[in-house]
């Protein structure tokens, strides 16, 4: 597998904590494409992550996807089908709830700037977030899946940890920087 294999619009999807800021980051820095965290663009800046109105986060979203070649960090259900629509792959990070559990906290005890963090934060660290990724997330993978696999004419790449992610780094000849 080639970088070249993903094509030039990529969905990168998975749970919290997982890696897919940092790995969206390294795509697109490798390929010389624009990239976007779709928690940045669904929440205000400035704020404690404070979402903004949802046709508001759908028409920035849709404005983007428009573009020829993009990479694209997050999953926000409501805007899957038309991102699919317009992806050429996806990567799915598809992690333990514990373990993101442990990378999150690890990330927010140690990692105070990183790629995917909300311009102007207060607070890094919400129980709200602990939380959605132990119970809510993993009520939503299956329907993720599903709409991964409806799709024929996307490239598809499953990763189940961090030793796969360290593995698609080495084969995508992609390297990660540390902020």
């Amino acid at each position: 597998m080639l970088l070249e294999d993903l094509g030039s619009r990529i969905c990168i999807m998975g749970p919290s904590s997982s890696g897919k800021s940092t790995l969206t980051r390294a795509i697109a820095d490798k390929k010389g494409i624009e990239y976007c965290h779709l928690d940045s663009m669904a929440h205000i800046p400035n704020t404690n992550w404070v979402r903004c109105d949802n046709d508001e986060f759908i028409k920035k979203h849709d404005e983007f996807i428009k573009k020829d070649s993009w990479v694209i960090d997050g999953n926000y259900k409501l805007t899957i089908p038309q991102r699919f629509d317009r992806a050429t792959a996806v990567i799915f990070l598809d992690f333990s709830p514990l373990k993101c559990c442990f990378y999150y906290l690890k990330r927010c005890l140690f990692k105070k700037n990183r790629y995917g963090t909300l311009e102007g934060a207060k607070s890094d660290f919400s129980f709200e977030l602990l939380r959605y990724i132990i119970f809510d997330y993993s009520k939503k993978i299956d329907s993720y899946r599903k709409l991964m696999e409806s799709k024929k004419n996307i490239f598809k790449i499953y990763v189940k940890n961090r030793k796969e992610l360290n593995e698609l780094y080495i084969k995508l000849g992609i390297s990660y920087k540390d902020m």
